[in-house]
């Protein structure tokens, strides 16, 4: 496809075409022992030599964007190499995605079938994300884990994890992380952006304590019946 985009759908080709650009050179410069190597180093879900499945796209964000065992990420050196052949709107689109952080995003607001108005957690930056999926499975007030992308003006979802949080949670866990980090709000990008491994150990903290905050609030009415 390679040309500039007009609608979200277009944006989202675009985006698969990065993404499958960005498969080629994992394949390429990973290979099998280098896919092992960062299997080890997912910081969650990990299941002898995978991944679980419900976490692939996280996983696979994670690996083409901060997983930097080979010194430099997938993203990095794909980016790096020579390739006079290469659609430039693709590789703007690398390029940005590889400058987007993970983070976690509260729901402002949805609009039914098209998307949500999101807000980071750790920068109060505010967009209109595209993703009919998240439209349809997030209330407002809710928040999610993810990386998003920005593509010819539409913001996609790159990845989120499998688990949507509490909003109540996000400023106690902001403010703890921060606390212990020794930073304030808002984040600079380029700290968010470097925080990466970190934010997914996180995630997979909280999301272990909601689950267990469920179970706890399930077992009395389990008792009684």
């Amino acid at each position: 496809m390679s040309e500039r985009a007009s609608t979200a759908d277009e944006a989202q080709a675009l985006w698969a075409e990065a993404v499958e650009e960005l498969g080629r050179e994992t394949s390429a410069s990973l290979g099998e022992e280098g896919m092992k190597r960062a299997v080890e180093a997912f910081p969650i879900a990990s299941e002898g030599d995978g991944v679980d499945e419900s976490w692939l796209g996280l996983f696979q964000s994670w690996l083409f964007f901060d997983f930097d065992g080979e010194e430099t990420t997938v993203a990095e050196r794909w980016l790096a190499r020579e390739a006079p052949e290469r659609s430039a709107v693709i590789a703007a689109i690398v390029e940005a995605a590889n400058d987007a952080p993970l983070s976690f995003y509260r729901v402002e607001g949805v609009r039914e079938g098209e998307g949500v108005a999101a807000s980071d957690v750790f920068t109060d930056d505010r967009r209109f994300v595209t993703d009919a999926d998240l439209a349809d499975s997030l209330p407002v007030g809710s928040m999610f884990f993810g990386r998003l992308v920005e593509v010819e003006g539409h913001t996609l979802v790159d990845a989120y994890g499998v688990y949507r949080l509490p909003g109540e949670w996000a400023e106690p866990m902001r403010d703890a992380m921060l606390g212990e980090l020794g930073l304030a709000m808002p984040l600079s990008r380029a700290v968010q952006r470097a925080m990466g491994t970190a934010l997914v150990v996180l995630y997979g903290q909280v999301a272990d304590a909601y689950l267990r905050s469920l179970s706890e609030a399930a077992a009395p009415e389990q008792g009684e019946g």
